[in-house]
């Protein structure tokens, strides 16, 4: 008896592998609201390899020429907005800004941008490196239902942060 309840475990624990074994795992569904964390998130990527994008021209913008300020203050946000136009063919809505760091806060247009017509992105830039930096978003665009991806379109931020004067506050 004894050897019988040292061994049922085992027993149970083999049938729930052999039962699982060979299943498949559910479908995975994605929210909206978490598009731009999982664009950033190796599964996601590894998923969407397979797609087919078309890479559209990138946006430089240059935010101290922008500003018309030679160096940003350290600590200071500054808010601006991109307009984006819509070369495809179709009508696409942007699904997702792919935001590489936590210094910037974006909002774009989540409705339907037809052919030839702009949507936009709304950037509100912190500025905590001093010195020169550049950051990268990606704008993702989606057919008009928002369940293809189509093209993706790179926008490249430039900003000059000026150093604080430590002295004076020693």
């Amino acid at each position: 008896m004894k050897n019988t309840l040292q061994i049922l475990p085992l027993i149970f624990t083999l049938f729930f592998y052999v039962k699982s074994f060979g299943q498949t795992p559910p479908e995975i569904i994605y929210d909206d609201s978490e598009i731009g964390i999982l664009l950033t998130n190796q599964v996601y990527q590894d998923y969407y390899e397979k797609e087919s994008f078309i890479k559209l021209d990138s946006i430089f913008f240059d935010l101290n020429e922008f500003l018309a300020i030679s160096d940003l203050t350290l600590g200071e946000s500054y808010e601006f907005t991109i307009s984006i136009k819509n070369p495809l063919d179709v009508g696409s809505v942007i699904k997702a800004v792919v935001n590489p760091c936590s210094c910037v806060n974006l909002d774009w247009s989540k409705s339907v941008i037809s052919q030839g017509n702009t949507g936009f992105v709304k950037i509100k830039y912190t500025a905590t490196i001093i010195g020169e930096s550049q950051k990268r978003f990606t704008a993702v665009f989606y057919d008009a239902q928002g369940i293809k991806p189509l093209a993706k379109k790179d926008i490249i931020v430039k900003a000059v942060v000026a150093a604080p004067d430590l002295v004076d506050q020693y």
